[in-house]
């Protein structure tokens, strides 16, 4: 137990003596003068680098779609795209349709928006499937759905392929 303490005290005394010692730090040297280069600072990321970097958040993009998060994986979103569920971890396949719920008294203003970008087909009362015309971003196409006046609420439609059993995979 004493040798241990010898020891350690030894290890103290030898870093605080070496710790207060008066040596001068080596001297900096000037004969090379230090420049940084304008270059580096103000350069700017060359099109791969920023192609990359679109990637990479593009990978990392979270969007919120029927009150859901999921991650997306390539942006604009088209159909047949897969997304995965942020909570469930599941991946679901972007059909390119939505379900729409029009208000009660705003729905022929919507029906005649509607129209004009959609194909739409009558479910029920007020509730239409709608498929875009032209539309190649469905994100882009779901959020406009949104924030159209007359539309109580909108899904995008997403299939969620069954998973495997392990009998069937065997």
């Amino acid at each position: 137990m004493k040798l241990i303490n010898a020891a350690s005290f030894s290890l103290f005394s030898l870093f605080f003596i070496s710790a207060c010692s008066e040596t001068p730090p080596p001297p900096v040297t000037t004969d090379q003068p230090m420049n940084v280069s304008a270059d580096i600072v103000d350069s700017k990321p060359s099109e791969e680098q920023t192609q990359v970097t679109k990637k990479q958040l593009a990978e990392k993009a979270l969007v919120q779609i029927n009150n859901q998060y999921f991650v997306v994986r390539e942006l604009p979103l088209k159909r047949n795209h897969m997304i995965e569920n942020a909570k469930t971890k599941r991946m679901a396949r972007v059909t390119g349709r939505f379900l729409i719920v029009l208000e009660e008294k705003d729905s022929d203003k919507a029906l005649d928006v509607l129209n004009s970008r959609f194909n739409l087909r009558r479910v029920q009362n007020n509730i239409y499937r709608a498929n875009p015309i032209n539309e190649l971003d469905m994100l882009a196409a779901y959020k406009r759905i949104q924030n159209a006046q007359g539309i109580a609420r909108v899904e995008m439609e997403l299939d969620y392929p069954k998973p495997i059993k392990e009998e069937e995979a065997q």
